[in-house]
């Protein structure tokens, strides 16, 4: 039935009524939802469908159903294969970052606090601070990838309105709780990548990944990783435990559901106050309105995860684009630079 469904407008429209409307109330309750809420840390009432599920929003509107335009998605990749796996680094994600810290022609300074931004001679001014002695540095292009709350911070004196509207973004907090044990404690068998938790389960986590199932170099021989994301618009004051806490009630949950049997070797646990920004309510016309002032502040670029969405693949997506429209720019420049002394020289 789902290829008969007309089209909808989509303005507006938040996950579940857009899942609702081509999938039924049951695809939204057993899938949708523990997905949005375990790796968005969203709430799928609130959340808008064409931010947070701009792919399907895409085969709808392109198609006219989701399932003949998965299908054809699924042709065309077959005669264009590359398949990419999902893929981690022996030192974690984190390797990622520091391979690009050192990359030939790029300087890094850490350490270094940015209090205020300014329109400067062309370009802007960035002034802060560094161990505690005043800093200003000057150039003439500038990407802001911090959080939109601090983003709103650095530009009020710049641009009220954009300030403004980079501080209705709202977060969640998201935590991971990392559990190391004995393969042998472990009776459910770790065949998969692990699960999602939808609502109507009422566990006191939203998800959890096996990740020496996933990445066999995450744990030593005979042990197993278990990481449980808790939070989220779910769960927000889930963090406010104490570690003890946390980890008692996660474990308490895990044990029936994967027949876990002893005490953890190995716990880890990490906060994140404003973890993941959230999409919600009319969040691609709040973009329009920043992208609308950004465009009008030369030299300036927003990249952040609340832009474009917040996977790995997204923000190099994104980090990509970014460095596009700076190339554009400057060659731009350097166009009209080029025309001016020509000018000047005719003279």
């Amino acid at each position: 039935a789902e290829p008969f469904i007309p089209r909808g407008a989509h303005t507006g429209e938040t996950v579940s009524q857009f899942i609702r409307r081509r999938l039924g109330q049951e695809v939204l309750d057993t899938a949708m939802d523990a997905f949005v809420s375990g790796t968005l840390a969203s709430d799928p009432d609130l959340a808008e469908a064409q931010s947070v599920l701009p792919r399907l929003t895409a085969l709808e509107q392109r198609y006219g159903s989701l399932t003949l335009g998965m299908f054809i998605n699924k042709v065309v990749k077959r005669r264009h294969a590359n398949t990419a796996d999902t893929f981690s680094f022996s030192g974690g994600m984190e390797q990622l970052a520091l391979a690009l810290a050192d990359t030939p022609g790029i300087t890094l300074r850490t350490g270094v606090q940015a209090n205020r931004i300014l329109q400067q001679h062309g370009g802007w001014s960035v002034r802060g601070s560094i161990g505690g002695q005043p800093t200003q540095t000057w150039t003439e292009h500038l990407v802001l990838g911090t959080p939109a709350d601090t983003s709103s911070q650095l530009l009020e004196d710049t641009d009220s309105t954009l300030s403004r509207l980079l501080a209705g973004i709202e977060y969640a907090p998201v935590g991971v709780l990392h559990l190391g044990m004995k393969s042998s404690n472990i009776r459910q068998q770790l065949d998969g990548t692990g699960f999602l938790v939808a609502k109507h389960n009422q566990l006191t986590f939203n998800g959890n990944l096996w990740m020496s199932t996933m990445f066999p170099h995450r744990a030593p021989p005979g042990k197993a990783l278990l990481s449980s994301y808790v939070g989220g618009v779910r769960h927000p004051d889930q963090l406010q435990q104490t570690d003890e806490e946390l980890t008692d009630n996660i474990l308490r949950s895990l044990r029936p559901l994967m027949k876990i049997t002893g005490e953890p070797d190995f716990v880890r646990i990490r906060r994140h106050a404003k973890g993941l920004p959230l999409y919600h309510g009319q969040y691609r016309a709040r973009l329009a309105q920043i992208a609308s002032h950004t465009n009008a502040l030369p030299g300036l670029q927003l990249c952040a995860n609340y832009i474009g969405g917040v996977s790995i693949r997204e923000r190099i997506f994104q980090g990509r684009m970014t460095a596009h429209a700076i190339a554009v720019q400057l060659q731009r420049e350097l166009a009209a630079r080029g025309r001016q002394r020509l000018l000047t020289t005719s003279h």
